[in-house]
């Protein structure tokens, strides 16, 4: 595993001589599935939509009190 070794050579006539297969258009397509953003790859439960819903009130709720504070200030 030295990096001066011909088996771990990077020089670009290897990288050249190297062998590299390609998917047809078809398979790729077969992969693609579409989900939201959001899930990243997994459904969410019940339980973690209420959760979710929860902090995201809460934030938005915290969001505007401050906002509401700071009208007041500007308007004293």
């Amino acid at each position: 595993m030295v990096c001066g070794s011909d088996t771990w050579s990077m020089g670009a006539d290897q990288v050249l001589k190297a062998a590299y297969t390609a998917q047809k258009q078809a398979d790729v397509r077969e992969l693609v599935q579409y989900e939201p953003f959001g899930l990243k790859g997994r459904k969410l439960s019940r339980r973690e939509k209420v959760k979710r819903g929860i902090f995201l009130f809460s934030a938005a709720a915290a969001v505007g009190y401050y906002l509401f504070l700071g009208v007041l200030f500007l308007l004293r």
